[in-house]
Formats: C-alpha cells, structure tokens, sequence
C-alpha cells in the first residue's frame, strides 16, 4: 500500500529535482543490494523522467559483465519501449565517438558491442538472407522486363497487399517454390521492415517520427558494414544491405529529418525504374541531377551543360556520318572503277616516280593517283566526296603541270580529256548518290528518335569529381553520398542498367551504325555503373571521401588513374570489342540456319577474323566490362537469342573474351548462375557438340585460375551443370560422360595447387567450409550413380585409401539408401 501510494505522488510530481534526488537514493539499494521490491519506484520515476532521464543513468543500465551480458537486465527489460531506446542511445554515444576514424572492421567490432546492434541485427539478417530476395538479387541478368518485373515482386513485400498482389509467375524462374513458401518468404521481409521501423522511430498518433540519433547510428552500421565488403562490383545478395537502405527510406511512416530528403528522392527515383523493369532517358536524367545535388554540391548549375537544340543536332550528325560513311566509301569505290574504265593505258593508276619521270619530285610538290585514293577509302580518310574531287583535281592538274611543251602535248590532251568524263558524268554521279543517302539516313535518324530534335533531353555524363566532407561532431546523420552510392548499388537497380546498356548495344548502336562513345545514353548509364562499382569504397571512408568517376568521354593515359582510365577503356575500347561479339554471334547464328547469306559468303562469313587478344584491356578493375561481357553471353545462351547449332562457335568467342579480361571470374557465383539457367533452357534440344564446347570452355576457365581452383565459385558451378544436364536425361549428358568430365575438372583444379593441404582429396576429407559447396554438388552427382560408378570414380580421383573397403566408403559419403539408378537429383 506505502509502496502504491509512493508511485502515485511520483506520477503527479511536476518538478523534476525530487524525482531525481529519490533516483539517486533508490538506486544504490535496488542496483548493488538488489532490493527487488524498490525496481518498481525505479521504472515509474522514469517513465515519469521519460526523455530527461540522466545519460549516468542510461548508461548504467546498459553496463556489461565480463561475458557481455546486462548487469541490470532485470531493471532494463520492463522499460517501455522510448526508454529502451534512449538506453540504445546512451550506450552508442559512450562507445561509439561520432568523429571516430575508424577502419570498417574495427568500426564493426566496436558497434557489434552496442544494444543497438545486438536488438536490430536479427532483423538485417532475417531480411539479408530472405530466401526469395536473394535468389532475386542473385540474378543480375534478367532476358526480359517481364521477367525483371516478376523478380522485383519482393521488394514490394512491405504490406500485405503487396504480398496479395505477387506475380505467380516467379514460381518459373524460382524453381521448387510453393505459392505458399513464396508469400511466406516476402511476408517475412515485409516483417523485419516494420520491426526495424518500429526500433527507428516514435509514434505519434497514427505517424511514425524517427529518432535522428538511432536513425543516423542504424544506418551508419548499414554503410560500415557495405564498407567492409570486397571491392567488387555485382555483389548480388552480398549487397542487400543496400537494397535494406532503400526499403527504409520509401517505408518511413513520417516524415525523415531534412538531411535524408534528397538521397529519400534518389531511392523513390530508382525504385521506380526497379519497378518499371526499366530505366528511361527522363529517368536517367532526374538520377543525375540528384547525384549532382549529393555529390557535387559545389558545382555551379551554369557550368553544367543542358540540353540545347544545338548538341542534339550535333549528335545527329556524329551519329550521321559514323553512319554514312561506309555509304561515302562505297560510292567512291564505285566511281573510281568507273575511272579505270575512261583510263585504259592506267596512266594515272600507280604513282608516279622519278626513273619513269626525270625530276617528277621536285616539280610536283604533292602527287596524286587512283592507288592513293583506293588507300584513303581503305581508311575512311574522306569525309565528303568534294574532298575526293579535290584529290581528282589534284592527280589531273600534276599531269598537266609536269607535261609542258610539244613533248607533252599528248598527255595534256589525255588529261583533259579524262577531266571532261569526269566534271560531266562520273562526280556528278557521285555526288547525287551521296546526296540521297545522306537525306535518307538523316530522315530515318529523326524519324527514330521517340521526342522531337527540340525536345530532346541531354544525356552528358556528369565530370569526374573527388571530395572530402569533415564530420561534425553535433551532426547527426551520416554521409548522404555514402548512402547514395549504396542505393546505386542495389542489385536490383544494376541489374536495369546493365540491361538497358545491352539493349542499346544490341539494338541502338548497331541500328544507327554508331560507336558506344556516340550513344546518347551509354555514357551516362555506365557513369551509374562505376559509381556503384566504388560504393564499397566510399562506404569504408564512411562518405569522408566520395567520388563521381568519369564517364569516359575525354582522353586518359593513366591507367593508374582507375577514377578515370577505367571509365575510359570500358567505353572507348571494351565496349566496341564487345559490340564485336554480338555482331559475329549474329553472323554465326543466321550463317547456320542459310538466312540472308549467298553460298559464297558463308566460307568467309565462318572463319571471321579473330579478334586480337592484345586489344582487351585487362586489369583487376575492369568489373563493369566483364560484367557487360558475362551479360551478353548469358542473353546470347537464351533460346531464340541464337541457335542451337551455332551457340557452340559464339559460347567460345565469348569464353576466349571472359578469360582474357576476367581477373577475378572464378569468383562470379552469381554470372555463373545466371549462365547455367541460359544454356539449361535449351533443355535436350542442346546439342552434343555445343554440350562439349561448353565444358571445354568451362574448364579452360578452371585451368586459367592461377589458384583457388578447388573452392571457387567456377568449380561448384560446373558441377552443378552436369547435375542439371544429368537430370534431364541420358540424351543430354549420360552419366560415364559427366563422370569423364569430373574427372577432368579434378585434374585441372589439382594441377595449380602446389600445397597439398589444398588438393581435392586433402580438402574433401578436411571438411574445409569454403570447400563445403563444391563437395555437395559432388555428393549430389554421387547420389545419382549406382555403389559401383561412385566408388570407381571417388577411386580415380584419390578419395579412397586402401584400408577403404567399398562398401564401406560408399556408406561414408553416398548414403546407399538413398542412392542408385532411379533417385531423384537434391535440389
């Protein structure tokens, strides 16, 4: 009763000096001599004190024992829910300085000790590994907007109307998912949102508020965590900390303070696009003016070019004559024959030289002849056909000149008269020709383009710019350009980029005859690219130092200089090669089938030119044009995308490419992925010789890893293909072939290690966790065989010792009951 009694004068106090003069006195009895019966004076003076609770006080209720356990669990559990959070509070501004320069593993190991980090990471890591949003992200080259639509399902998980409204057919691209596990699976995303935001923010009526401190302190540990990633590019559900950061800005209930305005309008701006499935020219344009406003505050608005009638017609015309130029050769080509024939003694075919003319060098200043002009068609040196006039003009004015006197009477009338068939048929000719082709690639470069010439918006990529931005102490939010640079790297928005520039250079470039440098969108689409390639840097400075790397239109000789040599040599060299690819992967594909091609065409048309290996730039940074590369020859793996019969000739074009430029390809889960689902479309259409390509390929990418053959990515991959194909059916791949086919990839992984610890067989009986996912796909293809083939195999590779009996060994690892002729594959 003395006790009630006491809580109700406290709930009526108004002035806070008694209250915390009582606290002062209770504490000492309820904390060191554990008086039970005084905790609850202790919870209604604070609930009384609310957000004037002394920080000694906050901090002394989340003090640690030597386990890291609460010291005062018992007095912190009860507390209502806005307390709990100034503990949290407390306890990160105690250990965490808001100035510290700390590097991303130290930063971690310091935060992973907060209350704030140990209450909100079950909820980062039950959305991080959602098993429906990582099968999503880890899927960056998508065939189609339909397909990237159905897969951006997940991100809409965040009420339950989303979850109603769910595409059934993410069941075809998800395979072995229910419609139940599916809804299930987002409801839980959805789940750790809303805990998350209940965690960030204070209700008010029916908004949500969010608590600048927590708010800034979660999302810092989101940007030091992306920070502590490998410096990669298509991190796939490695990355989900940054779709995460986009799920807590688009979901806030209330209002997010001022700071966080500009990088909230980046994310709605490139949700929408992740929605779309698609990324528009409007679209591009609003990301760059934020990016502007986040990253590169500084710049004057005036020193940004904008879109004027005049660079739009100026792109026209560099598109215009990249198009017709080989139109230009053509007709000169033509036109030059038709010279030969009104020059039947070839006077003025070769050059002339001094022994077949006495001084001819030193009257004639700068000679002239139709071998010199075929030279300069050769190398698409003329620009008009008045330019090659001039040289007509030129080679017949050095005969006249040289030629005087009676002597040379004769070959001045020959002149004159080959200038006369020229000036009166031949140019003229020519020029009404050119004059044509030129109106008509004008009209259709117009015509095609989707907004009038006027209206058309300006797609510059934005200049390259390195800052630093010093951290005050009293600011309480976290670099915007850091935050921008992970909703950049969103696997769910790369993966419409890297779409939409394969889609330009399967379709645009190539359809207006134009360089990559030339189109007015890919520079500014692999802009994006490399900004959230250098996300992970950022993000380990924690924004102290952000970057906007160049687009790659103006020269750079530095390769040193990855800001901007990298941008360069993606847009300038990479990218045309690639364009290269797809061109013969075209050619191939239509030289199979007999479309469009005479008899006589097709012997050169299949052995085209290879390409020089030396031309490939290669280097360690080069993730964007691999990446390009690894997408292009999934699309090119797709049924309808080529045939069956000609993906054996275009999978190892590609295969050569990826091998040349792929440093760090052994590693790339996720394009191997994405490549197994391309070719396993084909299903048992899939060819026996494209089959073998493909292996063969497949393990030359294995033999060219200088180490970590046995544990990489590839390796698993590749297993996991003779799976898949084994399960169709013996008419895909019959299972003494895959084995042939194991084995080989056994010796090429064992060939490169040089310490035995890490041979197939040393790593197979070690239970080395790296090794874990290669040993299951093989365990999975062991399932498939009969006692006998599995135990002959695990023999030749060096699994069995000879103490080994073979029953004995194939109840080790094969699981006999499960195994044998009719099993059916593990997923």
């Amino acid at each position: 009763s003395l006790l009630k009694q006491l809580e109700d004068e406290i709930r009526k106090t108004t002035d806070d000096k008694p209250l915390l003069d009582l606290l002062s006195d209770v504490w000492g009895y309820a904390v060191k001599f554990k008086q039970v019966q005084l905790r609850p004076i202790i919870w209604t003076i604070l609930r009384k004190l609310g957000e004037k609770t002394p920080p000694a006080v906050l901090q002394a209720l989340a003090e640690r024992d030597a386990e890291g356990n609460l010291k005062n669990e018992a007095l912190y559990n009860p507390l209502p829910p806005l307390l709990q959070k100034l503990v949290w509070e407390a306890d990160w501004a105690e250990r965490i300085s808001l100035d510290a320069d700390m590097e991303p593993t130290t930063y971690l190991e310091k935060v992973s000790g907060t209350i704030l980090f140990q209450t909100m990471h079950p909820c980062v890591t039950q959305y991080c590994t959602n098993k429906l949003l990582v099968q999503s992200a880890n899927l960056p080259f998508v065939s189609n907007t339909r397909d990237r639509k159905i897969l951006t399902t997940q991100r809409r998980a965040l009420t339950a109307a989303s979850v109603a409204a769910s595409t059934p057919g993410t069941a075809s691209l998800i395979r072995g998912k229910a419609s139940s596990s599916r809804k299930s699976d987002q409801a839980s995303s959805g789940k750790a949102i809303a805990e998350l935001r209940d965690f960030l923010t204070d209700s008010s009526g029916n908004k949500s508020i969010y608590r600048p401190q927590l708010f800034y302190a979660f999302l810092s540990i989101l940007v030091v965590q992306h920070g502590s990633k490998k410096e990669t590019f298509m991190g796939g559900a490695d990355f989900l900390q940054c779709t995460l950061v986009s799920d807590i800005l688009l979901s806030s209930g209330g209002p997010l303070p001022p700071a966080y305005q500009q990088v909230q309008t980046l994310a709605r701006n490139l949700d929408e696009c992740v929605e779309k499935g698609d990324i528009s020219d409007e679209a591009i344009i609003r990301i760059q003016k934020l990016i502007r406003q986040i990253f590169q505050p500084d710049l004057n608005p005036d020193e940004v070019e904008m879109p004027t009638k005049k660079n739009v017609q100026e792109t026209v015309k560099d598109d215009l004559s990249n198009a017709t130029k080989r139109q230009l050769n053509r007709i000169v080509t033509e036109s030059i024959s038709v010279m030969k024939q009104a020059d039947p003694q070839s006077l003025f075919l070769n050059p002339v030289t001094d022994k077949i003319a006495p001084n001819y060098s030193k009257v004639i200043k700068k000679p002239m002849c139709i071998s010199m002009m075929e030279e300069k068609v050769a190398n698409s040196l003329y620009n008009s056909v008045e330019d090659w006039q001039n040289d007509v003009k030129l080679m017949f004015n050095n005969c006249i000149n040289y030629n005087r006197g009676q002597s040379g009477k004769w070959f001045r009338d020959e002149a004159q008269r080959q200038i006369k068939v020229f000036n009166d048929e031949i140019f003229p000719q020519a020029r009404k020709l050119f004059k044509d082709e030129l109106v008509k690639k004008q009209h259709e470069l117009v015509s095609n383009r989707k907004r009038p010439v006027d209206d058309a918006p300006d797609l510059n990529p934005l200049p390259p710019s390195v800052k630093k931005r010093k951290k005050d102490k009293d600011d309480l939010a976290p670099s915007m350009p850091a935050l921008a640079s992970m909703l950049m790297a969103d696997p769910f928005f790369v993966r419409i980029v890297l779409a939409r520039v394969l889609k330009e250079l399967r379709q645009g470039v190539r359809a207006g005859n134009a360089l990559p440098l030339a189109h007015r969108a890919i520079p500014s689409l692999l802009q994006f690219l490399h900004l959230s390639r250098f996300s992970t840097q950022v993000c380990a400075t924690q924004g102290k130092r952000f970057v906007v790397p160049g687009g790659g239109m103006e020269t750079v000789d530095q390769p040193d200089d990855a800001l901007n040599f990298v941008p360069y040599a993606t847009l300038r060299n990479d990218l045309p090669l690639l364009l290269r690819l797809l061109i013969e992967a075209e050619v191939d594909a239509k030289v199979v089938v007999g479309e469009e091609w005479h008899d006589a065409d097709r012997s050169t048309l299949l052995k085209p030119p290879p390409i020089d290996h030396s031309l490939w730039v290669i280097s360690d940074q080069m993730e964007v044009s691999v990446s390009l590369i690894e997408g292009a020859l999934v699309h090119v793996c797709q049924p309808g995308s080529t045939s069956e019969a000609s993906l054996a000739t275009t999978f190892e074009k590609f295969a050569v490419a990826l091998r040349l430029v792929g440093v760090t390809l052994q590693h790339h889960r996720v394009f191997f992925q994405c490549l197994i689902a391309g070719i396993l479309r084909h299903k048992a259409k899939l060819t026996k010789t494209a089959r073998d390509k493909i292996v063969e390929c497949w393990l030359d990418w294995l033999r060219s890893f200088k180490e970590g053959r046995a544990t990489c990515a590839a390796h698993e991959c590749f297993v996991m293909l003779l799976n898949e194909w084994s399960s169709i059916g013996n008419l895909v791949l019959p299972r003494d072939t895959m084995l042939e086919f194991t084995k080989k990839a056994v010796e090429a992984v064992n060939d490169a290690e040089y310490s035995g610890e890490k041979k197939f067989h040393n790593l197979w009986q070690s239970g080395d966790a790296e090794f874990a996912p290669v040993k299951k796909q093989y365990l999975r293809m062991l399932k498939m065989l009969p006692d006998s083939n599995a135990n002959e195999w695990k023999g030749e590779v060096g699994l069995l010792t000879e103490s080994e009996t073979p029953s004995v060994a194939g109840v080790q690892d094969v699981a006999p009951e499960d195994a044998g002729e009719g099993a059916e594959p593990a997923e």
